[in-house]
C-alpha cells in the first residue's frame, strides 16, 4: 500500500493492494482520504437517470404506433453516457470513502436504479394501456433493485469499517516483520482497470519463518517483481494467515512496467 518511495492519498497511487484472506474485488484497505463529493455526484447521477428513463419509455411506447420516432431512442441513447460516466465516478468515490470496490459498485447501483425507476414510474402515469402496466411493472423491479443494493451497501459499509479498524490497529500495535514477495502470477483478470494477481510471501516472524498465499490487486504498470521487500504486520502470538502486507517504503521495489501491454485490460472486458 505504498508508492514508489512515499505514501500517497489516492487509491491508485496506493496500489498494489494485499489481501490474505479477501478476493480482489473485496479487499479493504485503509481509507486514505475519503471522498467529499461521493454525495454530490449521486443525487446528480440519481437526477440524469430519470430523464434517460423517461426517453426510454416514451421511445418503447413510439414503437407501437404507426409513426415511431427514431429520434427520441437516439436521443434516450446518447443521454444516458452522461449519468453512466457519472456512476462510474460515484463507483470510485465511494470506493474511496470506504475502501473497497465492490462496496464502491454497490453504492453506485442506488442512484441510478433509483432513478430509473422514478422516470420508468413517471412515464407508466402518463402512458396508458399495456405498455404503461409493463412500465410500472419494470419501475417496481428496479425500485426492489434499489432497495436490494441499498442493503447489501450497507452490509459492505459496516464490514469494512470493521476490516479498516483491525487493519488500522495491526498496523499500529501487530508485529512488524520484513518479508519478500515471491511467485507473482497473473490471473488474466482483472478487478475494474488493475489486474489481478495470486502471490507468496515469505517474512520472518517472531515464531519463525512463515510462507503466506496472498490475492493483490496492481497497477498495470506498476507491478511488483518478485524478489521485491514487503513488510507484515501480525498480531502477537497469532498464527492464522490474516496479516497486513505492505511494500517496504525502505526498500522501494523494482516495478514490471508492463512495456508488452501484458496486463493491461483488453479493450471490451
Amino acid at each position: 500500500m505504498t508508492g514508489d518511495t512515499t505514501e500517497s492519498a489516492t487509491w491508485q497511487n496506493t496500489l498494489p493492494h494485499f489481501s490474505t484472506v479477501e478476493k480482489h474485488g473485496h479487499i479493504t484497505v485503509p481509507v486514505p482520504q475519503p471522498s467529499e463529493t461521493l454525495r454530490f455526484f449521486a443525487v446528480v447521477t440519481f437526477i440524469l437517470w430519470i430523464p434517460v428513463a423517461v426517453g426510454a419509455a416514451f421511445w418503447i411506447h413510439s414503437m407501437q404506433t404507426q409513426d415511431p420516432s427514431i429520434w427520441i431512442g437516439i436521443a434516450a441513447i446518447v443521454g444516458s453516457f452522461l449519468p453512466a460516466i457519472l456512476s462510474g465516478i460515484v463507483a470510485d468515490e465511494a470506493r474511496d470513502t470506504f475502501g473497497q470496490r465492490s462496496t464502491g459498485n454497490r453504492v453506485a447501483l442506488i442512484p441510478a436504479l433509483a432513478g430509473g425507476a422514478v422516470g420508468l414510474l413517471g412515464s407508466a402515469v402518463w402512458i396508458s394501456g399495456g405498455i404503461g402496466g409493463v412500465l410500472a411493472l419494470v419501475s417496481m423491479a428496479c425500485s426492489a433493485g434499489a432497495a436490494l443494493a441499498t442493503v447489501a451497501a450497507w452490509q459492505g459499509i459496516r464490514y469494512t469499517r470493521r476490516r479498516r479498524d483491525w487493519l488500522v490497529n495491526l498496523r499500529r500495535h501487530g508485529v512488524r516483520s520484513p518479508g519478500e514477495l515471491r511467485n507473482v502470477e497473473f490471473k488474466q483478470r482483472w478487478t475494474a482497470d488493475d489486474p489481478q494477481f495470486t502471490v507468496t510471501v515469505a517474512f520472518e516472524s517472531p515464531t519463525g519463518r512463515r510462507v503466506v498465499t496472498a490475492n493483490m490487486v496492481a497497477h498495470h504498470a506498476r507491478v511488483p517483481l518478485a524478489g521485491s521487500r514487503v513488510v507484515v504486520f501480525s498480531a502477537p502470538h497469532d498464527m492464522s494467515d490474516d496479516v497486513l502486507i505492505e511494500l517496504d517504503p525502505d526498500d522501494p521495489p523494482k516495478f514490471d512496467r508492463d512495456p508488452s501491454g501484458r496486463y493491461r485490460k483488453p479493450s471490451g472486458n
